[in-house]
């Protein structure tokens, strides 16, 4: 039998109407009792927001990051009454803390708590127009990074945010920076084509931009006690694996060293042995993808889209 590691999507996987079909699943019970739980803790409906938006409200970074980590907490609570076989847990960006929790490092009242004090945070982190976020397509590390430091200033500084695949970059920093990183990419890049997407998210998340939001989530996790890993997690931040002798004050350094560092998912996928089934937890399919794009040899299911809740996991592995 496969070993099972479970991947949480990040910011962008959400969706109006995520959750419905847990709702109308044999386990609608738990999942009923934990939107009472995230709309008592948070103070506003968080089955209605989920279900009924509107979109543009629910792409807000500070209803986003709570909701995803909700429902992708929610499946996690299904998987692990249908199997003890996982022994890794990983996630993207606001995923990793839905990894902390299945790993029961943190309780889900902790986990909404810090998802939204840390959503607030990034939200407020810099004044509207001063950063921004391009996804870059076909363009190696190697250039990417050169650029970035050729580009940047003590001032304005422009880092690669987001190593999602290997050929999709997220670059992240101050708006002139961006700018002139994708002049000089247009000047000295002539291997092959590329593409450049600006992605309309609230601030220039995973850049040195966020370091007001990481001293604001640093002060936030003092107040906390968190367990160790009851299985190993990869951390975004260095993508190595943590297990269980991890000590609670290197998973809070992992936390708060993410807000302003790049997220190594490509180099946290490729850290995951052959033996294991992985499964895409949360709302979307979003890292069924890039997983598919960093290994194909990897066995991958998706709780959603393969309706997980549905089924006799053991038929899986």
């Amino acid at each position: 039998m496969k070993k099972i590691a479970l991947s949480f999507p990040g910011q962008g996987s959400q969706y109006v109407g995520m959750g419905s079909d847990l709702l109308e699943s044999k386990y609608q019970q738990l999942v009923k009792n934990r939107f009472t739980q995230a709309s008592e803790l948070l103070g506003y409906d968080a089955m209605e927001l989920c279900l009924q938006g509107p979109e543009e409200k629910l792409k807000l970074t500070q209803f986003t990051q709570p909701m995803i980590f909700l429902i992708s907490s929610i499946c996690s609570d299904i998987i692990k009454q249908q199997t003890s076989n996982i022994n890794l847990c990983l996630g993207h960006s606001i995923g990793e803390y839905a990894a902390l929790y299945s790993c029961g490092v943190i309780s889900f009242e902790q986990g909404i708590d810090l998802t939204f004090k840390r959503a607030r945070a990034m939200s407020q982190a810099t004044p509207s127009g001063v950063g921004a976020m391009h996804a870059i397509m076909r363009v190696p590390e190697t250039i990417i990074r050169k650029i970035c430091t050729e580009v940047s200033s003590e001032q304005s500084q422009v880092v690669p945010a987001n190593f999602n695949t290997p050929g999709q970059i997220v670059i992240s920093g101050h708006i002139e920076a961006c700018n002139r990183f994708l002049k000089k990419l247009e000047s000295d890049f002539q291997e092959g084509p590329y593409r450049v997407i600006e992605l309309k998210v609230s601030a220039p998340f995973h850049s040195p931009l966020m370091i007001k939001a990481q001293e604001i989530m640093s002060n936030h996790l003092k107040n906390f006690d968190l367990n160790s890993p009851e299985f190993s997690y990869i951390a975004n931040v260095d993508a190595k694996e943590y297990n269980q002798t991890t000590s609670s004050d290197q998973i809070k350094e992992n936390l708060i060293k993410q807000i302003s560092s790049s997220v190594l998912w490509t180099q946290s996928v490729e850290a995951i042995t052959q033996d294991h089934l992985i499964i895409d937890m949360g709302p979307g399919k979003v890292t069924s993808g890039l997983i598919r794009k960093i290994n194909r040899d990897l066995k991958i299911l998706s709780f959603e889209k393969d309706k997980l809740y549905e089924s006799d996991l053991d038929t899986f592995v």
